[in-house]
């Protein structure tokens, strides 16, 4: 199952110029935090980055901390921001490399993906 993202704000969240700051979160908002956005179609290649790898050292995946900057960087040198940012998106949606591969999360993404299941051997090709 894909994960939500949300983009969220709180008045008690400002930079060091005093502007306001907006997060990328996996997190339903509550209290006095408000929604800005859902589905994070706006966010960045960076932001995308840095919310896959926080959720890897939140839920203690921390062979995963730092691989989403790495993935990122490179699909950004071969592939061009645009579309570095699309496929994050993709990858975020899943829980990051961590959630796709069942760590900490479901796998889901095997199945979404048709390459066989969590745990188990793979036949080594790709659907056509």
């Amino acid at each position: 199952m894909r994960r939500q993202i949300w983009r969220i704000k709180n008045e008690d969240w400002t930079d060091a110029s005093g502007s306001q700051v907006h997060l990328l979160t996996y997190e339903k908002p509550r209290n006095r935090t408000e929604i800005v956005s859902n589905g994070a179609q706006d966010a960045t290649l960076e932001e995308l980055v840095e919310l896959c790898d926080h959720d890897a050292e939140n839920c203690n995946a921390h062979d995963f901390c730092g691989s989403h900057r790495l993935l990122g960087a490179l699909l950004h040198r071969h592939l061009g921001r645009d579309m570095a940012t699309r496929i994050m998106l993709d990858v975020a949606s899943y829980g990051g490399q961590h959630g796709m591969g069942g760590i900490c999360r479901s796998g889901d993404a095997y199945g979404d993906l048709d390459v066989g299941r969590v745990g188990h051997d793979w036949n080594g090709k790709y659907p056509e």
